[in-house]
């Protein structure tokens, strides 16, 4: 499951790289009357676009984005009511928070075609995004990509026990704040349709799969399962896709392994150019 933490960004806004100079303060666009952070970072095309998880700013790509920063131009963002971003009132399920992006993308003038880096709620972000604009998409790297049929297969198969238990766990990282709990509601009720947008356009995608196991979080190695399963079936419907497993990670990849993360990007670049 999604971190149910927000981090700030804050000291990312001083710290990250902006053309090869500090960047100095926040930058925003305005979109549909709501003000959007963004931070963009390099030059050159494809223009890589990062996604977040489901409640992560764009602090959750420092590990990342400076380093593919110096060969390409990269764009990262809040989405609407997260880190320093305005919130909206609009729907928050997978269809409209790609609609936002693409609406953010625009509103910053970044021109296609875009090399998609997703993770977890952002994956299944991106693969909507691909599918509704295929002839804007260089390429996808997909970060253990996550979407609400997790939830409904895990609770299926899940004791009435361990389900609640798991709950009570997840309770301790605290109540999720309302903008957040928007974006989960949207996903899990969305479950149902994600299947007919993960067929996507026959463009370079790498898959990043994490394997950890952490035994002792009720329900995980059967969440993992689940998981891994869902990511066969896309294989099976994208055959131009290439996996890697992640064996030192569980969830986070950009923070657990940023390398592995950072080399499929380029991976991924090069072979837009071929």
């Amino acid at each position: 499951m999604p971190k149910l933490t927000i981090t700030s960004g804050v000291l990312l806004l001083f710290l990250s790289v902006l053309g090869g100079r500090a960047q100095t303060a926040p930058e925003f666009v305005t979109v549909h009357g709501h003000r959007i952070h963004v931070n963009v970072q390099g030059q050159g095309t494809p223009a890589v676009i990062f996604e977040s998880g489901m409640g992560e700013d764009v602090s959750t790509w420092q590990p990342v984005q400076p380093v593919i920063a110096k060969s390409a131009s990269t764009f990262s963002y809040d989405r609407s009511g997260l880190g320093l971003s305005e919130a909206s009132t609009g729907e928050r399920d997978g269809v409209h928070l790609a609609t936002d992006l693409h609406d953010v993308l625009k509103a910053k003038n970044i021109p296609p075609p875009y090399v998609l880096v997703g993770h977890s709620l952002g994956g299944a972000v991106v693969q909507i995004f691909a599918n509704r604009y295929p002839k804007e998409i260089a390429g996808l790297v997909l970060i253990d990509p996550e979407d609400g049929r997790i939830v409904h297969q895990l609770q299926a198969r899940l004791s009435k026990e361990v389900w609640d238990e798991r709950a009570r766990e997840l309770a301790k990282f605290g109540a999720m704040p309302p903008q957040v709990q928007r974006e989960y509601d949207g996903i899990v009720q969305m479950a149902e349709r994600i299947e007919q947008f993960d067929q996507l356009p026959r463009v370079p995608i790498v898959l990043l799969s994490g394997t950890q196991v952490n035994s002792s979080f009720p329900g995980n190695p059967v969440e993992q399962e689940i998981k891994l399963q869902l990511h066969r079936e896309f294989l099976a419907r994208n055959p131009q896709a290439e996996q890697i497993l992640v064996p030192e990670s569980r969830h986070y990849i950009q923070q657990d392994a940023p390398n592995v993360v950072i080399n499929a990007v380029k991976h991924v670049i090069t072979l837009t150019k071929k």
